[in-house]
């Protein structure tokens, strides 16, 4: 006999079915109304393209998209040195001012620099708007770039941003053997050469006046009014020049393209391995956008999805047998190019049997020795991620960025998803045997005694 929970939920399960019949598009109908509300609109503002949308939330998300990451820079440091210089003091604020007054208002501002870019905004309450539009646009053009601040606070904040984990090491030093230079720049500056030579005050300000005009600046927000936003961007982004001076150096532009090989570095605190193909790019980039390596990754993965369990991902059973390892699975996108890797961390020994094992299952997807329910799973979790990240206030800003910056526009969530839901078994198997054919990247960083190279686990380099 039934227990009385079992058939409550019975109960439960049949009434919702027939309700789903008896209104089968009312699912469809309420998910549409969803996506259209997570579309940006795009604008254009005094010669600054916009991307907005009016979330319904108490709160707004208004983010500056700087062209000028260490991808760009034309010394290096640069980047890191100029994105810490927001808020420090400009013409009519010190920094203590534009701390009081954004806790005032019980705010956050941010400012961090990537590979491509430099973001800097802030989240604050909606009736907010007009004070950090004016804050950011004074960041933007009346910075003061002072000695004093150099050396009391930006080199001893740069000084302490060195790499001190193996992962952010192997990071740095996959993407200089997949992109040489461009992508392939450091993440942070080290001070192990020559970088006095290059990084200074004055070095800084040429960078920022070169950075800091509207071909080079890409607006986003959440949760903001389109026509309130454009009429204080009006206002206090005015005095933002069109273009660089015309006898001012020119950042670096150049395509991206992808070389590989391999890279060793000896390190006592901790051991990582990241191992790395040519990947995709953001979906707005044409023919280096590949939606199939999105599932490829869910479909490899590292981490269970479900607590305590091993999940469908490939890998996340690997992690399982072989004790003392993490395995995590990324395609970082960019403008034009893409890095699809596997980075495991943990003991020497462990990442000897675990790199192997990733190997294997690589070769195995590229024979078709792959379960569909598998693929069909990633496709899944694929998709759910991005529309996780979309509907977040803070998820997706700089990846909208990126693609206003290259496409001149930011792709609906439907038509990104679109794309994953057509990948198909045999796109995952072409897509497996195009990474083992090309020439891998390879960074290993610990214990180079134990940690096996490139050649030992199959790959070529």
């Amino acid at each position: 006999m039934k227990s009385p929970l079992l058939l409550s939920l019975g109960g439960r399960q049949c009434a919702y079915a027939a309700r789903r019949r008896a209104h089968p598009s009312r699912g469809r109908a309420l998910a549409s109304t969803a996506l259209e509300s997570l579309k940006y609109q795009m604008s254009e503002v005094d010669g600054i393209k916009v991307a907005s949308r009016d979330l319904p939330s108490c709160t707004s998300k208004l983010e500056i998209i700087v062209r000028a990451g260490t991808r760009q820079e034309m010394f290096p440091g640069l980047s890191s040195a100029l994105s810490r210089y927001a808020y420090k003091k400009t013409e009519s604020r010190s920094a203590l001012r534009i701390a009081r007054e954004v806790e005032l208002l019980g705010a956050e501002i941010f400012c961090r620099h990537k590979r491509e870019h430099i973001g800097m905004g802030a989240e604050f309450l909606r009736p907010d708007l007009p004070y950090f539009t004016e804050l950011l646009g004074e960041v933007l053009t009346k910075t003061k770039y002072t000695a004093p601040e150099f050396l009391e606070e930006i080199l001893p904040s740069l000084r302490h941003l060195q790499p001190s984990e193996s992962k952010v090491l192997a990071a740095d030093a996959v993407h200089a053997l997949a992109f040489h230079r461009g992508l392939g720049e450091p993440l942070f500056c080290t001070f192990s050469g020559p970088t006095s030579k290059y990084l200074n005050e004055d070095s800084i300000a040429k960078f920022a006046s070169i950075a800091y005009c509207k071909q080079n600046i890409r607006v986003i927000a959440n949760g903001v009014n389109k026509d309130e936003l454009h009429k204080w961007l009006k206002g206090f982004f005015a005095d933002i020049p069109v273009a660089p001076p015309a006898e001012a150096p020119k950042l670096n532009f150049a395509p991206s393209r992808y070389y590989g090989g391999e890279e060793r570095i000896a390190f006592a605190r901790s051991n990582t391995m990241i191992i790395g193909f040519p990947g995709s790019s953001l979906p707005t980039s044409g023919e280096s956008y590949k939606p199939e390596l999105a599932v490829l990754a869910s479909l490899l993965g590292g981490q269970p999805s479900v607590k305590w369990g091993s999940s469908f991902s490939l890998l996340s059973r690997t992690h399982i047998n072989v004790p003392n390892i993490r395995i995590a699975t990324h395609n970082a996108s960019y403008t034009d190019a893409g890095l699809f890797y596997v980075r495991i961390t943990g003991s020497a020994e462990g990442i000897k049997d675990g790199s192997a094992e990733v190997v294997k299952v690589l070769n195995r997807i590229a024979e078709g020795k792959c379960d569909d329910n598998d693929v069909a799973k990633a496709v899944a979790q694929a998709r759910f991620s991005i529309y996780e990240a979309s509907q977040n206030i803070n998820g997706g800003l700089e990846a909208a960025g990126g693609m206003l910056f290259e496409g001149g526009t930011v792709l609906g969530i439907e038509d990104i998803t679109n794309g994953i839901k057509a990948v198909t078994p045999e796109h995952i198997k072409e897509a497996a045997k195009k990474l083992l054919s090309a020439k891998a990247s390879v960074a290993t960083v610990g214990d180079l005694h134990v940690l096996p190279f490139a050649e030992d686990i199959g790959l070529k380099v």
